[in-house]
């Protein structure tokens, strides 16, 4: 390159490089189709930087430009690898959730209904390889295709396939399985009632297919993917906590997501939840043992507050008792929150063994802490997590102790049962999907995974295990296709909820991350009416199943009429 130091310029405008290549800063000339592409052809960079890139249109015939303004080749794109560095490339479901998926040999596999592939000598081999058994359904172990009975081949309603051994397969086409009693009978598959449908809100089957719809407020981003966006409400915000602050982040683009403070100068931040009616914001202080709120700054009439000013709601009366998560019911305007208290005491004959006894509460009362009420005392150890459906009337809750479950009970404490004991660790939270049938995610910080099953703890599934973007996971919410976690070691992460695409990290090295929500209009389902607006409690008005209203009295008072609507404590305003 010296003998190129020092040249006068060879082009019109001063410039060094013809107008079909473009000039880097040192004056060397690439390629335009050498450009954003993450290799630095100029030497210096500029080929590179942001403010090139995002004005540079990328080859569209052969190339995908990536959401960091990134130019890869198009076969790349839904490959399975994070080749943008975004996930843009990964995680655009309208392109990746329409491209068909094989096996990887197509004359040697066999495509199982689950989308499994084994080798086609497994078939028939009275083991279920597939882990569906559909490798094992439609087997005839004489006779072939070519014989004809009723009409068709080999009597198959669908298909019909030889074996190399002798006999015949019957196969059914997508969206139908064979019958267990009748292996020439295909039978439609309920997409719908499992893990498997890419339908992230409501999902309808039909006679061997299934259709994906949307919400109010939402709709679908296209006709494969199964993705409903909010298309009301703003964009959709991140709130996090960090050790003594609580932050947000407005979720939009990669390159473009704006954050800002919501509260500052408190102490040990553990749970968060939020009312989006009034939309107030609620947390838990494990280091000042209380329960706080504060409006969310921006929002409703406080359009000007630039930041949130923390109000006690309600301390706690034990030095010993330290608060550990949260969660508002949005209908009826109470709250409700775990606490753990720990016990020391000494044991054996010179009372020299120290025994450490953890005990678990729930809690619920009035959103600015009037009436507080124990609803679960006993049989609790470590709650690490709370939930509340007050569509529902249910109420869960995570317990971490020596036997980790995950319970649940009507929001008045009554109708208890446990829903997981089995494959469970350290459960660390839990959010439910409203928008998807009341689903429950959760994620658990020992086994490094997170988990979906329905309310009663049934067709559970793992979305993700031991990947390298789930270490030690504390928090998780959802909202629209993604689910959003916070890791132990100060990151937080986003993925599609299905666990389709790749994991993008929104945040790092943040201090003592406990708690993550989205803050969105149509996260909670605010459509709803308060069934308590009718019952006229004295003090405290609860929900239970499918949503019924049902008065509670606080700690140490009792009701004073038949009715059980009027308390004999006092009342505040």
């Amino acid at each position: 390159m010296s003998d190129e130091v020092g040249c006068e310029p060879r082009f019109p405008g001063g410039r060094y490089c013809s107008e079909d290549r473009f000039e880097c800063k040192n004056h060397l000339c690439v390629n335009h189709n050498d450009l954003c592409d993450g290799t630095d052809d100029c030497g210096d960079g500029s080929d590179e930087e942001d403010e090139v890139c995002r004005n540079f249109q990328c080859d569209k015939v052969h190339k995908y430009q990536c959401g960091n303004f990134k130019c890869i080749p198009r076969y790349y794109v839904c490959n399975g690898d994070d080749n943008c560095g975004d996930g843009s490339d990964e995680n655009n479901m309208t392109l990746c959730a329409n491209r068909p998926s094989h096996c990887p040999n197509l004359f040697s596999d066999f495509k199982c209904a689950n989308g499994n592939c084994v080798k086609r000598d497994k078939i028939c081999n009275l083991q279920d390889d597939c882990g569906d058994n559909t490798d094992e359904r439609g087997c005839h172990e004489e006779g072939k295709c070519e014989d004809e009975i009723d009409g068709t081949r080999g009597g198959c309603f669908h298909r019909c396939n030889n074996l190399p051994g002798g006999g015949y397969l019957c196969l059914c086409d997508k969206g139908y399985v064979v019958n267990p009693e009748n292996p020439k009978k295909c039978d439609d598959v309920d997409e719908c009632a499992s893990f498997g449908h890419n339908c992230s809100q409501i999902c309808t089957n039909f006679n061997g297919t299934y259709a994906c719809s949307c919400r109010e407020g939402f709709e679908l981003s296209d006709q494969f993917s199964g993705v409903c966006k909010a298309v009301k409400g703003g964009d959709p915000k991140l709130v996090f906590t960090t050790g003594s602050e609580i932050h947000a982040q407005v979720i939009e683009t990669t390159n473009n997501r704006r954050e800002f403070d919501v509260i500052k100068n408190e102490s040990r931040i553990e749970g968060i939840d939020y009312n989006p009616s009034s939309m107030m914001i609620y947390w838990v202080d494990s280091q000042e043992n209380a329960v706080k709120r504060s409006l969310i700054p921006g929002s409703g009439g406080h359009t000007e507050a630039m930041i949130g000013f923390g109000q006690l709601v309600t301390p706690s009366t034990d030095t010993n008792t330290v608060p550990t998560d949260i969660a508002t019911d949005w209908l009826t305007n109470n709250i409700y929150w775990t606490e753990m208290t720990v016990r020391t005491s000494l044991q054996g004959a010179r009372r020299k063994k120290r025994s450490v006894v953890s005990v678990g509460s729930i809690y619920v009362a009035k959103d600015d802490g009037r009436y507080k009420i124990s609803l679960i005392r006993t049989g609790l150890e470590r709650p690490t997590s709370v939930a509340v459906d007050p569509q529902h009337g249910l109420m869960y809750w995570a317990d971490a102790g020596n036997n980790p479950k995950i319970e649940t009970a009507w929001m008045d404490g009554t109708k208890r049962r446990t829903i997981v004991t089995t494959n469970i660790g350290h459960p660390e939270a839990l959010t439910i999907d409203f928008a998807q049938d009341h689903m429950i995610y959760w994620v658990d910080s020992k086994l490094n995974t997170i988990e979906i099953m329905d309310h009663d703890g049934r067709n559970r599934h793992t979305i993700l295990q031991s990947a390298p973007s789930v270490r030690k996971p504390v928090s998780l919410d959802v909202f629209e296709a993604n689910m959003f976690w916070v890791n132990a070691d100060g990151s937080v992460v986003r993925q599609d909820k299905f666990g389709r695409g790749v994991p993008v990290t929104l945040a790092r090295n943040l201090n003592n991350p406990k708690s993550v929500k989205v803050l969105h209009q149509y996260r909670y389902n605010t459509t709803l009416k308060n069934p308590c607006l009718d019952m006229h409690c004295s003090h405290m008005c609860v929900l239970v199943a499918a949503g019924r209203p049902v008065c509670k009295c606080p700690d140490g008072q009792r009701f004073i009429n038949p009715q059980q609507t009027n308390c004999d404590a006092g009342t505040s305003n």
